[in-house]
């Protein structure tokens, strides 16, 4: 393999995009950079439903190996994908679709913004739809608990889905909608989303199946208010006691709750949230390691250095390095 073919395989890191119009196609080049270079080309479609839900997607083609970074709304996520593969990824979280054999999908919950990345393959042939739902649209057709309402008080949680041949001929079918001129069009398109998101939503499963109770439907809601809380307060010293008194719980309580549903200690999730923070900041190259290490919360770099490599299972060194080459 030569230089030039071992360097296109490469993914170059792309932080913004824009769309241009070409013939009867759009074609997706980087922005901010010294030299434009086309990343993707097909048809797309882009509509928005103030203060419910948008719609992206379309049917494209990708020219090139790249990452694309953006940001992420507080918002809610389905993401159905009928062709071609998605490598993408929100915070800590990660992705991978592949509609090789049938078409897949994946809706991800954020009660606040997240970072957001994707990879582009090239000659990765994409058939998909993202609808991002307005959390205040959803929240106020809420009647009465149900597993949507756990579901939206959790940050990035998420569940995958199985895509009916009805769910995707109505994807088929609002990527093959031109853009609504008339009331009538507005509406057909509008009804085909929001089938969409009924058909998902019936997959969401309780989080378990014997929180059926208030008692249960409570405690599932303070689990997601204090995790909320402690990402809006997430380089705050923020002692356990000030915690349980905030959440109007005893400390051993709130300890034992929280690492029977999230799984560790509140300070090992605080450390683990920050340090993927950290980990992004660095990617970005928007931070030194020392940088990094202080906003983490590591006085000492050399902590900061254990505590990365552990969690990552390399040091910031040696992925920095990764990076740039």
């Amino acid at each position: 393999m030569s230089l030039s073919q071992r360097q296109e395989m490469i993914p170059k890191k792309v932080t913004m995009t824009r769309k241009l119009q070409q013939d009867d196609k759009q074609i997706i080049i980087s922005h901010g950079q010294r030299q434009a270079a086309a990343l993707a080309e097909g048809s797309y479609i882009n509509y928005a439903n103030e203060g419910a839900f948008m719609l992206h997607g379309g049917i494209s083609h990708e020219l090139t190996n790249s990452n694309v970074v953006a940001t992420t709304p507080a918002s809610v996520i389905i993401t159905l994908l009928l062709e071609g593969s998605l490598i993408f990824g929100y915070d800590d979280l990660e992705f991978n679709l592949e509609a090789s054999k049938q078409a897949q999908g994946v809706i991800v919950n954020f009660t606040q913004p997240a970072s957001f990345r994707r990879r582009l393959q090239k000659d990765n042939h994409v058939v998909k739809l993202n609808i991002i739902l307005d959390q205040a649209w959803l929240s106020k057709r809420i009647r009465k608990p149900c597993p949507l309402t756990q579901f939206i008080q959790q940050d990035k949680a998420f569940c995958h889905l199985t895509l009916s041949e009805e769910m995707v001929s109505g994807v088929r079918r609002i990527l093959a909608t031109p853009k609504p001129q008339t009331l009538l069009e507005t509406l057909h398109l509008e009804h085909a989303a929001i089938d969409l998101v009924l058909k998902t939503v019936e997959q969401l499963e309780p989080l378990n199946h014997e929180q059926t109770t208030s008692e249960a439907r409570s405690y599932c809601s303070q689990m997601g208010q204090i995790v909320h809380f402690l990402d809006q307060h997430l380089y705050e010293e923020l002692s356990l006691d000030a915690l349980a008194q905030q959440m109007a719980m005893s400390t051993s309580n709130l300890q034992r709750k929280f690492k029977q549903q999230m799984g560790m200690t509140v300070a090992n999730y605080v450390r683990q949230r920050r340090l993927n923070n950290a980990r992004q900041q660095l990617e970005r190259g928007y931070v030194t390691i020392t940088e990094a290490a202080y906003e983490a919360g590591y006085h000492h770099p050399s902590n900061f250095t254990a505590a990365f490599k552990k969690a990552f299972g390399q040091s910031p060194q040696a992925f920095m390095a990764k990076q740039s080459d």
